[in-house]
């Protein structure tokens, strides 16, 4: 109202704020359709389930290869590593044996901290039941199964990185998956566009966008009352 009253002259100073609101706005628009976020759904599955790969010599000035996992719960992320591993892998399987150890470290300390969660709340334990680790690499998963046996095959790989033992004492099984199912692809190597939608979409994350359209179309404005909730934001062109 107090600038309608220079309808016909405004001043310089509010006539730059309003272009610069105008301005904002507009940066706010672009972000929400370049922006995601991790949405937690109110569902009944509280599972904890992960997927693991690598990519073999993604470094091959330094040889080194790419260990990736991820670990959702309700299919949404809540924990997940892409690094370089400090150890030369000497083949493909190898590297694989490598990024299973890691995750299944990162397994471990999941189990235990929803174990202590869900205990100082008073609520039905999730960990008495196994916790399922997905790769890709059959032969991989065969040797995990095996244990160390020494040989040509695996004389160059520690002891320690066989799991299969612990596995079974701590509920943890290491299941195989297609190469196009597995989501730890993501963390890994660069994919086609469609794949890296699909993955991206499997792991609960979100365009902005497309979640306050779902509101909007609900009739609601915040997004506890629709049964999400925004937990860290990403932005990737």
């Amino acid at each position: 109202m107090a600038h309608g009253r220079h309808g016909t002259d405004p001043p310089r100073d509010r006539t730059a704020a309003i272009e610069a609101a105008g301005t904002a706005i507009g940066h706010e628009s672009n972000a929400m359709h370049t922006t995601n976020a991790l949405l937690y759904a109110e569902t009944p599955n509280n599972t904890l389930v992960g997927f693991a790969d690598v990519g073999y010599l993604s470094d091959p000035h330094k040889e080194r290869s790419q260990t990736g996992y991820v670990f959702t719960i309700g299919n949404t992320t809540i924990s997940w590593r892409s690094t370089k591993q400090t150890l030369v892998a000497t083949s493909s399987n190898h590297a694989e044996i490598i990024v299973l150890h890691e995750a299944i470290r990162e397994c471990i300390w999941l189990r235990s901290i929803i174990k202590h969660i869900r205990g100082t709340n008073r609520l039905n334990p999730t960990t008495d039941r196994h916790t399922c680790i997905y790769e890709d690499n059959a032969a991989c998963i065969e040797q995990m199964k095996l244990g160390y046996i020494k040989g040509d095959n695996t004389k160059h790989i520690s002891p320690k990185f066989f799991y299969n033992q612990q596995q079974t004492f701590l509920n943890i099984q290491v299941n195989q998956v297609s190469y196009k199912e597995n989501a730890a692809d993501l963390f890994t190597k660069s994919l086609p566009k469609s794949t890296f939608e699909k993955h991206v979409k499997s792991i609960g994350m979100r365009r902005l966008s497309s979640l306050f359209e779902q509101c909007s179309h609900q009739g609601e404005y915040h997004l506890n009352e629709v049964g999400w909730s925004v937990v860290l934001f990403f932005s990737y062109d």
